[in-house]
């Protein structure tokens, strides 16, 4: 080996060291509340530094530049909010929209890397550094949620800037964002405890932390979701029929007003210890039941969100009115189709049609694409119900456990 050539290799020992280091250093900030909140911007720059300096090294080809192509596709409902900044606000806050959205993409950045290069024991360690984050953060949820009474709801109702969300975050608690993304984690989890690719000790472990920590966070939906997810647990030789048809029986039940369905809530309500979940629990028995509903009704008030966002946007002519101010603000798809009209339609069309190609389809033929099409399901619905994406779900967790699994099997994608 030549003098160059080996200064060349040391070169690219020492960047990728530090790719790595800093890279899994940037998920943890999102992961890990704490270190999100004391984390310095430099770790960013110098993980954009040190993007750069891979394309140098290693040259950015076709393939790469065509997937960061098919990415900003799956921002396109951010093209149009930064649009709105741009026309209805001012170029400084457009720019500072943007600078916020590139730091998310990044995520998507970093997956690609790890996957191109093909490295199968540095997946492990990126997907082995998620398991670590989701379940650090769930212990410290739970132990949060038991010294401060109802703190991870709480957050979601504060701004950054008050004193409590940073008090909380600082206690690493995890908020509405961690919960709901911990909660597409557990498909994953399952499959890997299922194919036993992780011991049934550890599988059941996570399984047992990630009941307690949505309990303890007192989401309702979240918990109500997490039920429906064990069931992968007991489904023998999973399908995507068997997903639908699971997912169908489970809507019609809600439509037709079981009276069962009325019984398990009200069981509920009467036997959780916890004051929310009992009183979400009795609202949902009593929106089912078709009695009469009181207006304080958190499930009807929700119903009400979703049909004012629906009203906007055909009072708008399908147009929008490009302002959150009269939409319900409670659903993603619903919400961005009163701001957006027909433009947040085909927006989010083409967002999930891209997630579905990037990170779905291809992996139709593997057994674990049950699992990762019942995340993409599960998310949304979530989408329909809760004003948020989860899109880091789909651009980094997900491509690190297709791709591992994959370099574990000693195929390509």
């Amino acid at each position: 080996m030549s003098q160059q050539s080996g200064y060349r290799q040391k070169n690219r020992t020492v960047i990728s060291f530090l790719f790595e280091f800093l890279a899994f250093f940037y998920v943890a900030h999102k992961l890990l509340p704490a270190v999100g909140y004391y984390m310095p911007g430099v770790v960013y720059l110098a993980l954009v530094v040190l993007m750069l300096a891979f394309s140098v090294l290693w040259g950015a080809n076709t393939r790469t530049v065509n997937i960061t192509v098919r990415l900003i596709a799956v921002f396109s409902i951010s093209l149009l909010e930064f649009l709105r900044y741009f026309v209805f606000s001012n170029i400084s806050t457009a720019l500072t929209y943007l600078y916020g959205e590139v730091q998310i993409l990044l995520y998507a950045w970093i997956a690609m890397i790890f996957i191109f290069r093909g490295d199968y024991k540095q997946l492990q360690r990126a997907f082995n550094t998620l398991v670590f984050c989701y379940a650090f953060t769930a212990v410290t949820t739970v132990i949060g949620n038991n010294n401060y009474e109802s703190a991870s709801r709480t957050m979601a109702t504060l701004s950054s800037d008050d004193p409590f969300h940073a008090f909380y975050t600082s206690q690493n608690i995890g908020s509405f964002s961690f919960i709901y993304e911990f909660l597409l984690f557990i498909p994953l989890i399952i499959y890997l405890l299922k194919k036993r690719v992780i011991k049934r000790f550890w599988g059941i472990l996570l399984l047992a932390l990630s009941a307690v920590t949505i309990y303890f966070s007192e989401y309702t939906t979240a918990l109500l979701v997490f039920v429906m997810t064990l069931i992968l647990l007991f489904i023998p030789r999973l399908s995507k029929r068997k997903i639908i048809v699971m997912i169908l029986v489970i809507a019609l039940l809600f439509l037709i007003n079981s009276i069962y369905i009325v019984d398990f809530f009200e069981y509920l309500s009467e036997n959780v210890e916890s004051d929310t979940l009992s009183t979400r629990f009795a609202e949902f028995a009593e929106v089912l039941s078709g009695d009469e509903i009181s207006d304080s009704n958190n499930a009807l008030n929700r119903m009400e969100r979703y049909k004012k966002s629906l009203s906007v946007f055909f009072e708008s002519g399908m147009l929008g009115t490009w302002s959150y101010d009269n939409t319900g603000g409670h659903s993603y798809i619903l919400d961005n189709m009163g701001k957006y009209g027909i433009f947040g339609v085909a927006a989010m069309v083409l967002m999930y049609w891209m997630i579905n190609k990037l990170f779905i389809a291809p992996y139709k033929k593997e057994d674990f694409y049950p699992y990762i099409y019942f995340t993409y399901m599960i998310a949304l619905v979530l989408a329909f119900i809760n004003p948020k994406t989860y899109i880091f779900t789909f651009i980094y967790v997900v491509p690190l456990f297709t791709n591992m699994m994959m370099n574990k099997k000693h195929k390509r994608y």
